[in-house]
C-alpha cells in the first residue's frame, strides 16, 4: 500500500508537461506555492521518496524464496516472482491514475494550459526534476521573505518555518523518548531510531540521483539511471543484512542487548526504507516507456534491477539465517 500511494502522489505532482503545466495542479497556476520549489523538492524527494521502499519489498520476496523466515518454512519461490509483478504493475498503474487526475486537476485549474494532444516527454525522477527546478526556477524575492496562507488570513514569516518544523519534530521524539525509557515500551524506540536515520538515506538518495545524467564509462549504457539504481541496490543490500541480522537475534544465535535489535529495525525501515525508492524507479520506466514504447529499455531496466537486487539480496540473507 505504501509504494502504491508513494507512486501516486508522485503522478500527481509530475506535471507531463514541466515547462508548461504547474507542478501542484490543484493550485492556480498564480500561487505562490507554485514558485516554491522547495516544497516541491520535499514532496517528490522527501515524501514519495520515503514512503515507497524498494528495500523492504525486496526483502519480503527474498525471504519467501529462501523460506527459512516464511510462516510454511518452505520456499515459495513462485508467489514471490508473482509478489515482484504484481507489485511492478500496481505501482505503474497508480503513477498512471495520478497522473491522469493531476491532467483533470489541471483543466480545472488552469484551463488555459490545458491541451489535449498525447503527453511527451514525462517527468521521471523526482530528485532530477527537483535539481533542475530549483537551478532554472527564478523565484522572486518577496517569496523568500513571507509566505501568505489564505486561509490563515495572515501573513507567515518564511524565516520562521525552518524552526517550526524543528520544533515539532523534537517534540515527537520526545514523545517516543518518553514512551521508550519512561514506560519502557520498545516500539517506540525503533520510532525515533528510524526518526533519526531516514534524513541520512534521504539526503543520500539525493545526492546519488547526481549519477543519473552523468556520462557513463560504459558505451551505449547512459539511459541507465544509475543514480537511483545505486541507491536501490543498496538499500536491499542493507535491508537485507539487518533482516538476516534480527533473525538470528530472534533465534538466540547473537545476543541480544537492549540497543542492538532496535537499532536493526531502524536501519531496515529508516535508513533503508529511505534510501530506496519505487516512486522515481516507476517513473523512470514510464518515462522509457512513454518516450521511446518501440524499444524494450523499460524492461531491461525494470527487470534487471529487480533482479540483481534479489540475487544480491539473497547472497546477504540466505548464509545468516542458514547459519542459524
Amino acid at each position: 500500500p505504501a509504494n502504491i500511494l508513494g507512486s501516486f502522489v508522485m503522478g500527481l505532482v509530475s506535471p507531463p508537461r514541466k515547462d508548461e503545466w504547474s507542478p501542484l495542479p490543484w493550485l492556480h497556476r498564480h500561487h505562490h506555492l507554485q514558485q516554491n520549489v522547495h516544497l516541491h523538492v520535499a514532496i517528490r524527494t522527501g515524501f514519495c521518496g520515503s514512503l515507497t521502499t524498494f528495500a523492504s519489498w525486496n526483502s519480503q520476496m527474498i525471504m519467501m524464496m529462501d523460506g527459512t523466515l516464511s510462516s510454511t518454512g518452505k520456499p515459495q519461490i513462485s508467489a514471490a516472482i508473482f509478489g515482484y509483478i504484481i507489485g511492478l504493475q500496481c505501482a505503474v498503474a497508480s503513477l498512471f491514475f495520478g497522473r491522469s487526475l493531476s491532467k483533470w486537476l489541471q483543466r480545472w485549474r488552469n484551463p488555459e494550459l490545458y491541451r489535449s494532444s498525447d503527453d511527451e516527454n514525462h517527468a521521471a525522477s523526482d530528485e532530477e526534476d527537483c535539481k533542475k527546478r530549483t537551478k532554472t526556477t527564478a523565484m522572486p524575492r518577496k517569496d523568500f521573505r513571507v509566505i501568505v496562507y489564505p486561509s490563515c488570513n495572515g501573513v507567515f514569516p518564511r524565516r520562521w518555518t525552518p524552526y517550526l518544523i524543528i520544533a515539532l519534530l523534537s517534540t515527537l521524539i520526545s514523545l517516543c523518548w518518553i514512551a521508550d525509557f519512561g514506560h519502557e515500551i520498545r516500539f517506540y524506540r525503533t520510532v525515533w531510531l528510524s526518526a533519526m536515520l531516514t534524513p541520512f538515506g534521504a539526503i543520500l538518495r539525493w545526492k546519488l540521483s547526481d549519477f543519473n545524467k552523468s556520462s557513463g564509462y560504459i558505451e551505449g549504457l547512459d539511459w541507465i539511471p544509475r543514480g537511483t539504481l545505486a541507491a536501490n541496490v543498496l538499500g536491499s543490500i542493507i535491508s537485507a543484512g539487518a533482516t538476516g541480522l534480527e533473525a538470528r537475534i530472534s533465534s538466540g544465535s547473537l545476543v541480544d542487548s537492549m540497543w542492538t535489535k532496535s537499532f536493526l529495525e531502524a536501519c531496515r525501515i529508516g535508513l533503508a526504507g529511505s534510501l530506496s525508492t519505487v516512486s522515481t524507479f516507476v517513473g523512470e520506466i514510464v518515462m522509457m516507456m512513454t518516450a521511446k514504447p518501440d524499444q524494450a529499455k523499460y524492461l531491461y531496466y525494470s527487470v534487471g534491477t529487480l533482479l540483481l537486487c534479489c540475487l544480491l539480496g539473497l547472497s546477504v540473507l540466505v548464509p545468516l539465517v542458514r547459519l542459524l
